[in-house]
């Protein structure tokens, strides 16, 4: 099968390292795919960065309706990328660099699978307030532009929650949405010796460490980091460390630690098993890849209620969800971990690792994907 995925990065958050996986694993299969991308981050060669003239993205870039005035159609038409597709697979089409009014034309032409790793198909929308920070600088008539353009065309819509599927079909009440989960590599990220690790790595044998990760750290007010500081006060734990991956080294307090962004994976899943839990203080999110992450290294979840983390963390036995930004209640949460018996923490740590191994793996999810594909094909 030959497959054109589309998408802002190659390789970098959590929409691209999905596609990116996701291309991988297909590869593996047997199947032919490609990915046309805004921005190029890795040298590979089945990854193609969209190309518009200089002299037409500077004057599109001028224009108000910039994004519905690229010639988007034009490329892809042209392309021989999609000409030999046989199903085109987008995934964020939000960064300035699709037109989303050639969705119609491209759908009449190929098989189309959108999968919506966020709700930036609904906003602006104030239906979901924890969303607002990131979309609003989009203008109000963008979302009469974008629910024009999908109701013009034929395409199968996924989200990988079940709290996405349920707010987009209340907005295209005439749509189906299905879901595929976000799935991980269980091979890369699984349990190892924690003392060890911690050695290695040249934290404290005989603390007990929180880890979270966020890409941009205390910059990234999504991400909830600036709380770090006012948590660590209240859990007042002497033998406490907390781990933050993806941050800048500028905190005074030495039992906050800050590591650069790590793009290799099992060095980010050496951190996980290393730690004892695993903190997401995120103010939005839909079906995050940490959070699968951390429990397949055998690490409780601590995270505010937000999009579908309760889907996989269940309460009280492999994580903890907090009433949404409430820091007291994330330092309960944490308080309940930490204080547990070692065996009842083993036991949750393991149920963690099972509950990724038996829902959510990297395997399962590109069968799901292979099988709407092939769906997608006949109805075409």
């Amino acid at each position: 099968m030959n497959i054109l995925q589309v998408n802002t990065l190659d390789n970098q958050g959590g929409a691209a390292k999905v596609a990116y996986r996701l291309k991988n694993s297909l590869m593996i299969k047997g199947h032919n795919v490609k990915m046309l991308v805004s921005r190029k981050l890795t040298k590979d060669e089945d990854v193609i960065k969209i190309e518009y003239k200089r002299k037409l993205i500077k004057y599109f870039n001028s224009k108000r309706f910039y994004e519905f005035m690229l010639p988007t159609k034009n490329f892809f038409l042209q392309s021989d990328n999609f000409m030999r597709a046989d199903v085109v697979h987008l995934h964020n089409l939000h960064g300035g660099y699709f037109n989303i009014l050639s969705l119609p034309k491209i759908s009449k032409l190929k098989p189309v699978v959108w999968t919506l790793h966020d709700p930036w198909i609904i906003f602006p929308n104030s239906m979901i307030p924890e969303y607002s920070l990131i979309f609003q600088s989009e203008p109000s008539y963008y979302s009469y532009l974008k629910k024009l353009a999908i109701n013009r065309s034929r395409m199968i819509l996924v989200s990988p929650s079940k709290w996405l599927k349920t707010i987009i079909e209340s907005i295209y009440s005439d749509r189906e949405v299905i879901v595929i989960p976000n799935g991980i590599d269980v091979r890369n990220f699984k349990r190892r010796d924690r003392q060890s690790l911690r050695r290695r790595l040249k934290l404290p044998v005989n603390k007990r460490v929180i880890v979270t990760v966020a890409q941009g750290g205390k910059d990234n007010i999504q991400k909830g980091w600036k709380q770090i500081d006012k948590l660590y006060s209240l859990l007042s734990l002497d033998d406490l460390i907390i781990v933050c991956i993806g941050g800048v080294n500028d905190n005074q307090n030495k039992s906050i630690i800050s590591v650069p962004y790590l793009k290799n994976e099992k060095v980010i899943s050496e951190y996980y098993s290393a730690s004892d839990v695993f903190l997401s203080m995120s103010l939005a999110e839909n079906f995050p890849l940490v959070v699968l992450e951390a429990m397949s290294c055998g690490l409780p979840v601590i995270s505010y209620d937000v999009g579908g983390v309760k889907e996989i963390v269940k309460h009280g036995q492999t994580g903890y969800i907090a009433r949404y930004n409430q820091i007291g209640d994330i330092a309960e949460g944490i308080v309940y971990f930490l204080s547990m018996g070692k065996d009842k923490f083993e036991y949750c740590s393991r149920r963690a690792s099972l509950e990724i191994i038996k829902k959510y793996t990297l395997d399962r999810m590109t069968k799901s994907y292979l099988n709407l594909y092939e769906s997608a094909m006949k109805n075409i």
